[in-house]
């Protein structure tokens, strides 16, 4: 993208990087393809619903790419060299924004995911026989495109007290604190005197 003639050096530079960024993008899909999945529709047959890590980054790389695009007008081109701002500055912020996008986006779709097809749900997908009796599997871990939800509560939050309590967990953990409320057997019989 950037090899056709540009007016400004931070315009061939910000087309530059968009074209790596497209090439990245397709470069990821085709290593998810052939050796994150093996070409299987899901990571794990327990587990059809989960996604791998990995899976997030074609879509976040995508979406750099076309705010890169959008960023790379004339008029854009023209203030950052007015304002003599260095192109890798820009991309970075670009980059930046994109990130953010992609998470709200990703937040969103889990958020929805949660609330239209909940875990012990009539309508859970995840939950739907098919005619032999197996549970149906779906391809990527997505129904229409939107990732779903562990089907597996207990391992969920599992998990998820295990992160929150590991800093905090220790050997004695019967063993109460003092409570500072308690009064000790030696002060009972006391009385208070004030002398003035």
């Amino acid at each position: 993208m950037g090899s056709h003639p540009q007016h400004l050096m931070v315009s061939t530079k910000i087309h530059a990087t968009f074209g790596y960024t497209l090439m990245a993008a397709g470069l990821t899909r085709i290593i998810e393809i052939s050796f994150v999945l093996r070409d299987r529709n899901s990571i794990d047959k327990r587990h059809a619903e989960e996604s791998n890590s990995f899976q997030f980054l074609t879509p976040f790389l995508l979406y750099a790419s076309g705010f890169l695009f959008m960023g790379a007008t004339e008029e854009q081109m023209a203030i950052l060299a007015q304002n003599e701002m260095s192109h890798v500055s820009y991309i970075l912020v670009l980059y930046s924004v994109a990130f953010l996008l992609f998470l709200f986006v990703c937040m969103l779709l889990n958020m929805y995911a949660n609330f239209a097809w909940p875990l012990d749900g009539p309508n859970n997908p995840l939950t739907l026989k098919k005619d032999d009796g197996e549970n149906g599997v779906i391809a990527n871990g997505t129904v229409g495109g939107l990732h779903l939800q562990v089907r597996d509560r207990d391992r969920r939050m599992k998990d998820a007290e295990e992160f929150e309590l590991e800093g905090l967990m220790s050997d004695d953990e019967g063993e109460p604190g003092p409570d500072l409320l308690d009064i000790p057997a030696s002060m009972e019989g006391r009385k208070e005197t004030h002398h003035l």
